[in-house]
């Protein structure tokens, strides 16, 4: 029995996700550069940070034998016998979030200077670790995110704000750890893989600054709304970022194993090893689901002939109504594929977008494949996809028409992979 489209776009997917796992590109990346770091392992101390710590200490541990260090990951993270485990929320920032940041500052200070550290760094590492100045809180920190994202902030406002209303991210991490040298090794999650926005950047210089921030608020209009004592903090100015040009940095290296780039030219590769004729899209999908969806159904209008795939990688942002249904950016913008799809059943196309971290926002999905029978389904079964969509509850949706990427543990983070077939 042949294959369907669907099932072909999901096996394209896993297949591109699993050749970035971050065990095989850090032990990889280390076993070429071996001689470049200490000869005994009980010189490095190593420092993984992100939704990939676990499994780039694995790879680690598989260059180097037994080493020590500390990983901070989701729940379910797991690392060699030399690691301390230490457990952070994720997507939204909690008190193991707090802890963990309180740790990781302590493990960071306590590293001797004879050390050279190895930090294995995804993206994640944002809302997994945080530690705050004394004046504010977790809430204030919440509100202040929640209040960025209402009034439309794209993500590197959001972390200008995050840099300046924390004790690690923006170079802070650095700061604190004396060690006399210290390699980077970054799964990238953003655009342009710049290390000083992966993780907000814990152990890269930062350029902005609480004027920066101030500006921000301002331009948003949220100076009001805002809680008093992050307006009183960011107002003070009190204790800025390290800086481009701080010697700080010279004693750091830093390396970007794989990022978006890496996983959609995987998923090319896999596309032709099936027959496809395959096309990227035009760069980094990010912007409103809305109107990354728009861009791919333009595309379907243009008739490509044959066995088409388009591939594409990013992020997009969901705006969501007051009460949200439960779901994530690639339901969501699944949702409205199926939709398009639905208006051109003639073309016989499909439609994929999942994380590459097995899991996709408030959910227990990695995405969603769907295809122009999706919608139908849905009314089948009593789900109407527009509606969904309005409600931002995309995840009982696509379970309802099984549509659903099941959630899994990937070993990587490099952003969300989209693909657009025709068959």
């Amino acid at each position: 029995m042949p294959i369907s489209l669907r099932d072909e776009l999901v096996e394209i997917y896993e297949a591109a996700v699993a050749s970035l796992a971050g065990d095989h590109l850090v032990r990889e990346h280390l076993v070429k550069r071996r001689h470049l770091l200490p000869s005994r392992p009980t010189e490095i101390v190593a420092i993984a940070l992100g939704k990939a710590a676990g499994a780039m200490a694995h790879g680690a541990a598989q260059a180097f034998g037994p080493i020590g260090g500390l990983a901070v990951g989701p729940a379910g993270t797991s690392a060699p016998g030399g690691f301390e485990i230490v457990v952070g929320d994720h997507p939204v920032p909690g008190p193991r979030s707090i802890r963990a940041g309180i740790r990781l500052l302590a493990f960071a200070r306590s590293i001797r200077r004879d050390r050279t550290v190895l930090v294995l760094l995804s993206g994640g590492g944002s809302a997994l670790v945080e530690a705050l100045p004394p004046s504010l809180s977790l809430p204030d920190l919440a509100e202040t995110t929640r209040l960025l994202l209402a009034a439309g902030a794209p993500i590197e406002e959001i972390n200008v704000l995050r840099k300046h209303m924390s004790r690690v991210k923006g170079g802070r991490l650095a700061a604190a750890c004396s060690a006399a040298h210290g390699a980077i090794l970054a799964i990238s999650d953003v655009e342009g893989d710049d290390l000083g926005t992966i993780a907000s950047g814990p152990f890269s210089p930062d350029p902005s600054t609480f004027a920066d921030a101030l500006k921000i608020v301002a331009a948003r209009g949220i100076e009001e709304e805002l809680p008093p004592q992050v307006m009183a903090h960011l107002r003070s100015g009190r204790d800025e970022s390290p800086k481009p040009g701080n010697p700080l940095f010279d004693r750091w290296k830093g390396t970007v194993l794989a990022g978006p780039a890496q996983l959609a030219a995987a998923a090319r590769r896999e596309g032709e090893k099936r027959g496809f004729r395959v096309v990227a899209s035009a760069g980094f999908a990010k912007g409103l689901v809305d109107e990354v969806a728009r861009g791919y159904a333009s595309w379907l209008d243009e008739r490509p002939g044959g066995r088409t795939l388009l591939v594409g990688a990013g992020e997009p942002t969901v705006e969501l109504p007051h009460r949200p249904g439960r779901g994530g950016r690639s339901q969501q913008l699944a949702l409205l594929m199926a939709a398009h799809l639905d208006r051109r059943r003639d073309l016989g196309a499909a439609f994929l977008a999942a994380g590459s971290d097995g899991r996709d926002g408030i959910s227990d999905n990695a995405g969603a494949v769907v295809d122009g029978a999706t919608a139908d389904r849905g009314r089948a079964q009593g789900f109407d996809v527009e509606e969904a969509i309005r409600l931002a509850a995309s995840a009982a949706a696509c379970d309802a028409v099984g549509a659903s990427i099941p959630a899994f543990d990937s070993a990587t983070n490099v952003a969300d992979l989209h693909l657009l077939a025709i068959g």
